[in-house]
């Protein structure tokens, strides 16, 4: 091979590759764009759900299992030691619905059999009966700000569903 035609194969490899390049660029920047604009992300630093990154999903109805977005009311205030919490949006996952059985044992609160942990005796145990249009979000962790202080979310209060995209291990 000719020492011209050797020189003219690396200037098109060096354009291809520089095109390439280029390409895989312009791709990655339009896929963050997308990403930024068009669904929103959740991180979660709070044990009471798996530490990670979320996305907002679309959803017409909600189901024992979903993760979801509600704005605390002021009624939530008098459980919590921040002040002024009615405009807060919590992060929590829907464990009990309408049917399910909520009671407590040996001061644990239990769902279908299941130990949710220390009951809180704060709660009327009128309340662990859930309504037609009431959730019931819980959590494992003992200081979780959730159900067992509050009682039942309403399907009116739930702004969102997220899912988890990406678990932060530590």
């Amino acid at each position: 091979m000719k020492n011209w035609q050797f020189e003219n194969i690396l200037k098109y490899k060096k354009k291809v590759n520089k095109g390439l390049l280029i390409f895989w660029i312009l791709f990655v920047l339009v896929v963050i764009s997308y990403l930024l604009f068009t669904q929103l992300f959740w991180v979660n630093v709070s044990p009471s759900i798996p530490l990670g990154i979320y996305r907002e999903i679309k959803f017409k109805d909600v189901k024992k299992g979903d993760i979801v977005v509600f704005k605390m009311d002021e009624n939530f205030e008098k459980y919590s030691s921040t002040k002024n919490i009615k405009n807060i949006l919590t992060v929590k996952k829907i464990v009990a619905v309408y049917g399910d059985k909520l009671e407590v044992q040996n001061n644990h609160l239990f769902v279908n059999g299941e130990d949710y942990g220390e009951y809180i005796k704060g709660i009327e145990r009128a309340k662990l009966n859930i309504s037609k249009d009431g959730y019931w979000v819980l959590s494992k962790e003992k200081y979780s700000l959730d159900s067992r202080y509050f009682g039942e979310i309403k399907k009116k209060d739930i702004l969102k569903k997220v899912k988890l995209v990406y678990k932060i291990k530590i």
